[in-house]
């Protein structure tokens, strides 16, 4: 696998890090049949996928992933010159940094087409990135040739997710947007844990392997807290891609893979994913598939039977690959 890093620059002038890996030519790796560009959660970073990259680099797939504003490398490494807002862990922007992560993705997609023209695009991510894919499949759909949402969620807003946003519009106006949202963090990720029965580790919900557990908690680039502003904005985006005037805009013919484990939490052990699932159906999607994995946690790619993961999710992109290539 053939690892590139750079810096591009995001809709506000933030400086973004982009990872590209892809099939290494001077081996025996395959060239290139596809491009993915992938999304990562919150509180984490890119480079947490390379041993998902080194398996579909194998297979001949390049995968493009940027850390998103507030995260990894590009929150860790910014320029002496970078705004304040820029440099804080968790904040993607002083106002409307949903939308600017968004519009980021746009930039890096755009980057794809110019440097990968031809190829099929795939849009994949997991857990908050993911909920960024179905905000941008709803802004325009017809970028993407093929969607992946790893550990998901929809359906309607229940009374957890009201109460949560009423947490956040306090906290935001009480401490200002660049606080750190202690308040809801705590709300969140302990309804996570105590949905696992660990609550002696908050971290215990992400996955089972007990060394993926430990790698979790002991990065240095995970674990802050998001901030105020970062809630604020994203609590106007619950609601609307939740609404089913919105989902049904979202093109028919796009083939949509839903994955998610059993015991996420974050998904309702399925549940939220399966409403998911049925809002695109119900709004005239005629290629979705849903696996969930039992028994398996939020993190599929860090979690004990990762393999089984890689393989179904490599099958379904072979198969959607092969079918754009025959009605090309």
């Amino acid at each position: 696998m053939k690892t590139t890093e750079r810096r591009i620059t995001g809709v506000d002038g933030i400086s973004l890090f982009l990872r590209v890996w892809s099939p290494d030519q001077s081996s025996s790796q395959p060239e290139a049949k596809a491009v993915i560009q992938f999304l990562h959660g919150q509180g984490e970073y890119g480079g947490r996928y390379a041993h998902l990259a080194e398996f579909l680099t194998d297979q001949g797939y390049i995968i493009f992933v940027s850390d998103h504003r507030g995260h990894g490398r590009t929150v860790f490494e910014q320029p002496e010159d970078a705004r304040d807002e820029h440099r804080i862990p968790g904040h993607m922007a002083d106002m409307d940094g949903w939308q600017k992560c968004l519009d980021d993705q746009e930039i890096v997609r755009r980057l794809i087409r110019e440097e990968q023209p031809g190829l099929p695009l795939i849009l994949a991510g997991h857990s908050l990135g993911s909920l960024m894919i179905q905000d941008m499949l709803i802004q325009d759909s017809h970028r993407w040739d093929l969607a992946v949402l790893m550990s998901s969620r929809g359906g309607r807003p229940d009374m957890n997710e009201r109460a949560l946003e009423i947490a956040v519009l306090f906290q935001f106006l009480i401490k200002g947007g660049r606080s750190p949202a202690t308040w809801t963090d705590y709300l969140i990720m302990q309804s996570f844990a105590r949905e696992i029965g660990e609550g002696e580790n908050r971290s215990a919900w992400t996955s089972r392997d007990p060394e993926a557990i430990a790698a979790y908690d002991n990065d240095p680039m995970m674990n802050f807290t998001p901030s105020s502003r970062h809630w604020f904005d994203h609590a106007k985006f619950i609601k609307s891609r939740a609404k089913v005037s919105n989902i049904a805009k979202v093109r028919p013919d796009l083939p949509i893979l839903l994955v998610a484990g059993s015991e996420d939490a974050m998904g309702k052990n399925g549940d939220a994913v399966r409403a998911l699932e049925a809002d695109y159906r119900a709004t005239g999607k005629t290629d979705v598939t849903c696996t969930i994995y039992p028994e398996m946690r939020h993190e599929l790619v860090n979690d004990i039977g990762k393999e089984q993961v890689f393989e179904d999710m490599l099958a379904w992109l072979d198969d959607c690959v092969a079918r754009l290539a025959g009605r090309a």
